[in-house]
């Protein structure tokens, strides 16, 4: 038996194929790959951010000379009135109009060629409306997780745009066949971000994932007290003097220096993170190695630096020391000798 609900909710209307004119195009500025910003850019600013650094929209021209438009790789757009945004192949379309706006560098036989191109035309919808769906089901089964999975960053600038309530949290969810907590990896440290961005100004997360895997430590969450709600993912609470470290141990801001290099560090931090004495010493400026001396067992540390020791006495052999060095040496190893011997004594 059909429902109501099943009976009133309209079928989406499938895309067509079909070419367009690129004069009839628009970049679209809330593009989960842009990285947020770009909201209030006009289309030449769009096309001039496209064409520089990370996109590289230029580097795709000499390979549409040579082949041209492939029709089997179309645009895929949204129709708003007379006009298409691009949802998938801005930096095609950038490719495309640098070619056009080009004449000097390239033949009117050339250009010709790309003054109407292929696209898969979503069209017009109310927002909220089955088009919307499907466009949105399009997007994630193709970059979330998909053959075409976006960077990180854009990932989550995608759910965040999408996920406002509880409900849509378990519809994508539904839609998407994945669990809730893998939306929260990337949910949780950029709704984390903008509200430290709120409070502390610009905070440059060059390496969006290196926060989204610091938060994925329990001993981190615990380490700034953060409190969210696992129906939303939304930012209940945390400790912003604590928030501050971990971002300055991260990608080092104003008066923290960075303490993670590569991301395999990060296992090291949330050990010493989850240790008082160890994170008061990090705090205070000691680096990532002496900070975990004060995580690992007493009767390990000592073991460690032993070998260190001995190794370092090793390379001093091999470097041959002339006797003022070398009675140096000798001074130092004697006066720790003492020290050591005491402690045996005092048990």
């Amino acid at each position: 038996m059909v429902s109501s609900q099943e009976k009133t909710t309209p079928a989406a209307p499938r895309p067509t194929y079909k070419t367009v004119l690129v004069g009839d195009l628009d970049f679209d500025a809330t593009n989960p790959r842009f990285g947020g910003g770009t909201e209030a850019l006009s289309q030449d600013q769009l096309q001039q951010l496209l064409e520089e650094m990370p996109h590289y929209a230029r580097e795709l021209v000499p390979s549409l000379v040579e082949n041209g438009f492939i029709a089997y790789e179309p645009l895929v757009v949204k129709q708003e009135g007379d006009r298409y945004v691009v949802i998938e192949g801005n930096r095609r379309l950038a490719a495309v109009r640098y070619i056009l706006n080009h004449p000097a560098g390239f033949s009117d036989e050339i250009r010709n060629k790309f003054k109407r191109i292929p696209a898969l035309v979503f069209p017009s919808g109310a927002t909220g409306s089955a088009q919307d769906d499907a466009i949105r089901l399009y997007l994630g089964v193709h970059h979330l997780f998909g053959f075409r999975a976006w960077p990180p960053e854009s990932k989550a600038r995608f759910l965040d745009q999408n996920i406002k309530t509880t409900k849509d949290l378990k519809k994508l969810s539904r839609e998407m066949g994945i669990q809730v907590a893998e939306f929260e990896r990337y949910l949780v440290p950029y709704k984390l971000r903008k509200h430290a961005q709120k409070s502390m100004g610009s905070v440059a997360l060059n390496n969006f994932w290196a926060f989204a895997e610091a938060m994925n430590r329990a001993d981190i969450k615990e380490y700034i007290k953060l409190e969210t709600d696992s129906k939303t993912t939304e930012i209940k609470g945390y400790d912003p003097k604590k928030l501050k470290f971990l971002l300055g141990f991260l990608y080092g801001i104003e008066g923290i220096e960075k303490r993670i290099t590569e991301t395999r560090q990060i296992g090291v931090l949330a050990k010493i993170l989850g240790s008082k004495k160890a994170s008061e010493t990090l705090e205070r400026g000691a680096s990532l190695e002496e900070a975990q001396l004060y995580v690992q067992a007493r009767e390990k540390t000592s073991a460690d630096l032993a070998d260190k020791l001995e190794n370092l006495l090793k390379r001093i052999y091999k470097l041959r020391p002339k006797q003022p060095e070398l009675e140096n040496i000798l001074d130092i190893l004697d006066s720790h000798t003492e020290k050591l011997r005491s402690l045996i004594k005092h048990g």
